[in-house]
């Protein structure tokens, strides 16, 4: 049985919509700048917690256009931490899961994602995770 190493991803705000969430709003704790832009990190209890330095994902702004981009998420169980059982697409389910709820705490879904990053440890996985993604992610 192959593993799912780990997957990330980009979003785009669409035009004429707004990010939204507590993760994104301004907050001295979670906000710097960088330049001329503002760093606002996201947080979910509904992925797995940050277990380094880094944070579940960042949002350029709140307005459209801005950008948010998703850590990479492991197929862990956000609920107790626990490393999924199952096959390859258990594990690829539970890691589009994970993914997905950074940008949802943020107001956005899988129609704004503009690019993936999936790692396999065996490339003999590539269709059975397609699969799983295929319906989320393939428009």
């Amino acid at each position: 049985m192959g593993s799912l190493a780990r997957a990330s991803a980009l979003l785009r705000c669409h035009p004429g919509r707004r990010l939204r969430s507590p993760g994104t709003r301004p907050n001295p704790s979670v906000q710097e700048e960088r330049g001329t832009m503002t760093v606002s990190r996201i947080a979910t209890t509904s992925a797995p917690a940050a277990v380094g330095p880094y944070s579940q994902g960042v949002s350029t702004g709140q307005e459209a256009g801005s950008l948010v981009f998703v850590s990479g998420q492991v197929p862990l169980d956000p609920a107790t931490g626990a490393l999924v059982e199952g096959d390859i697409q258990a594990q690829a389910e539970q890691v589009l899961k994970n993914v997905g709820a950074i940008p949802a705490e943020a107001g956005l879904g899988y129609d704004e994602v503009v690019k993936t990053t999936v790692l396999l440890a065996d490339i003999a996985d590539f269709a059975a995770v397609n699969e799983v993604s295929r319906p989320l992610l393939h428009r």
